[in-house]
Parts: C-alpha cells; sequence; structure tokens
C-alpha cells in the first residue's frame, strides 16, 4: 500500500471483514484527498503521522450521520493525536461512533479548512474548550456547516464562541450534560441553521423565540429542545419558523402558560411539555 504514492482516494468503508489496525505505510500517501474506512472491523488509536496527509479534505472513522444505523459502531479507540493539527485542507471531519476520550481537540477547530465536524457518540467529556474556536473564528463563523457533538459526556456552559458560528446548518449537541441559557440576540445570527438539537441536557431559561432571537433563524426545520429544565411561556412568535415542521419542548416541566395557536401552522409534529 505505501507504494501507491500518487493515489488519491482510498475509500475502504462498508466493508465487515477488514479488521485490524490502519497500517503505518499507509499514512506515506502523502497526496490522499479522500479516505474512508467506517463500516469495519479495524481497530487502533490513530498514529502522529497522520499529520502527514496534508493534502487530505475528507477523512471518515465513523459512519456519515446520514447513514448511521442502530448498530453502526466503529472500533477506534485512543487519544487523537495533536497533528491532526497539520491537515490544512481537511473540510470533511467525520468520527462518529468510536470510543476516542479526553477532552475535545482544539486543533480540530483551529483547521484553516474545515467545514463539516462530526464527533457523534464518542467518549469525549468535559468542557469544550474555548481555544477550540478562538484562533479560527473568522474562518468558523463563516464557513461551518455541521458541528455534531451529540451523544459524548461534554459539561458546564456551551462557549460564547458557538453561537456566533452563522453560517452553521446543523448543530447538535443533544445528550450531554451542557448547562446556561440560549442567547436570545446571538442565536438570532443562525439565519441558515436547518436544525437545532439542544435536546436532554441541563440548559435553563426562557426559550427566546422573538423576532430578534430564535424568531429570525427562519430557515430553521427541526428545533428539539426536550429533556431541558427551560422555563417560562412558549411565545405566539414560534409562528416566525414558517419553514418549522419538528418542534419537541417535551419534558421540560418549569414551561408554563397555554399553547399558543401559532404553532398549528408551522409544524406537523410537535411534542410539547404538557
Amino acid at each position: 500500500m505505501g507504494q501507491l504514492t500518487q493515489l488519491e482516494h482510498l475509500q475502504l468503508d462498508r466493508n465487515t471483514h477488514l479488521s485490524g489496525t490502519i497500517p503505518t505505510e499507509l499514512y506515506s500517501l502523502s497526496n490522499l484527498t479522500r479516505f474512508e474506512l467506517w463500516g469495519t472491523n479495524v481497530t487502533g488509536s490513530l498514529s502522529p503521522l497522520l499529520g502527514q496527509w496534508t493534502q487530505l479534505t475528507y477523512l471518515a472513522l465513523g459512519n456519515p450521520i446520514h447513514h448511521l444505523g442502530p448498530n453502526d459502531y466503529g472500533h477506534f479507540t485512543g487519544t487523537i493525536p495533536t497533528t491532526i493539527g497539520r491537515l490544512s485542507a481537511l473540510q470533511s471531519l467525520i468520527l462518529n461512533r468510536n470510543q476516542f476520550p479526553g477532552t475535545l481537540p482544539v486543533q480540530i477547530g483551529q483547521l484553516p479548512s474545515i467545514v463539516e465536524i462530526e464527533l457523534v457518540d464518542n467518549q469525549f467529556r468535559g468542557s469544550i474548550p474555548d481555544e477550540f474556536f478562538r484562533n479560527n473564528l473568522p474562518w468558523l463563523a463563516n464557513n461551518l456547516k455541521d458541528l455534531l457533538l451529540q451523544d459524548n459526556a461534554l459539561t458546564n456552559t456551551v462557549p460564547a464562541e458557538i453561537w456566533s458560528l452563522s453560517s452553521l446548518q446543523f448543530l447538535n449537541l443533544t445528550n450531554n450534560k451542557l448547562v446556561g441559557q440560549i442567547p436570545g440576540t446571538e442565536i438570532g445570527r443562525f439565519t441558515e441553521l436547518l436544525n437545532l438539537d439542544l435536546a436532554n441536557n441541563l440548559f435553563q431559561g426562557s426559550i427566546p423565540l422573538d423576532e430578534s432571537g430564535l424568531g429570525n433563524c427562519t430557515s430553521l426545520m427541526r428545533l428539539e429542545l426536550s429533556g431541558n429544565n427551560f422555563s417560562g411561556v412558549i411565545s405566539s412568535q414560534i409562528g416566525l419558523l414558517s419553514r418549522l415542521d419538528r418542534l419537541n419542548l417535551g419534558h421540560n416541566a418549569l414551561l408554563s402558560g397555554t399553547i399558543p395557536s401559532e404553532i398549528s401552522g408551522c409544524a406537523w409534529y410537535v411534542r410539547l411539555p404538557y
């Protein structure tokens, strides 16, 4: 394999009979632009040598979110090497449903070409580091489309930088242990957002549905806020979300008041806390 020095695409996904570990020789394929190794039984950790893949634009070691089935689990473990920060051409990083541990590697957020980050269902824990976004914020705010961090063990508040990622189309933080509030004015910047999933965390406070908050997210099609501690009333301004087709506010016992009639005109699936 190491002799294929001009190889650009290597797609080995959905080969369940593949096993073992990633051969060291593969890391020497410096012209790779696309590498897919999901849906296999390959195991082990990633070598620091992956920093040699400087031409790589697409790296998938887990099933992409749109291909995830109930039994689709990867087998990669170990800390992600800091040399991942050398992948200056990388646009898509997909590591879903593996067993990567520890804190989120700040080098991922600092990748200068990144557009899609999928780290679903691993063993990441602790706070989302402020540095994950800070040093690359101008690029991320204008170019990052997908940030999927659900099904980990992330804690504490969401860094303010996340709420400034105005180019996001998909933001999913479901099934963590995150706390804090949805910032009203900042969330209103997400005019391209299609899916906002914050379910099963410890968020609290009111849901900012006014026209400067979520009401300005007019592209929104899915709003999942169930299983938190949101309080107050459900504003009639939810009717501003004319493209919304799924709304889930279930298991928020502190929400009160009447159900606004505007809900019936903006979502076909609705689950309410009462």
